[in-house]
């Protein structure tokens, strides 16, 4: 199973992949401690596990996670 550390290898068009894609936005740390600001990725759910990660919330040349501004929901 990919994880968040080590994604799969991302978009392929001859392949097709079923389940749930829900997009995420986080705020993580860096290996200082500090926050490394907001990042939005998407994810591929089926089965209950996470079998794709989508950085960047974009698959292919399709952009399908709206960043804009997702701090402002966090305050």
């Amino acid at each position: 199973m990919p994880s968040i550390q080590s994604p799969g290898t991302g978009y392929n068009p001859t392949v097709t992949i079923y389940g749930y894609l829900v997009c995420v936005t986080y705020n993580a740390k860096n290996s200082y401690g500090a926050y490394s600001g907001y990042k939005t990725d998407g994810l591929l759910i089926k089965n209950g596990e996470v079998i794709q990660h989508v950085k960047g919330g974009e698959w292919g040349n399709i952009q399908i996670c709206n960043q804009s501004e997702p701090e402002r929901f966090f305050q």
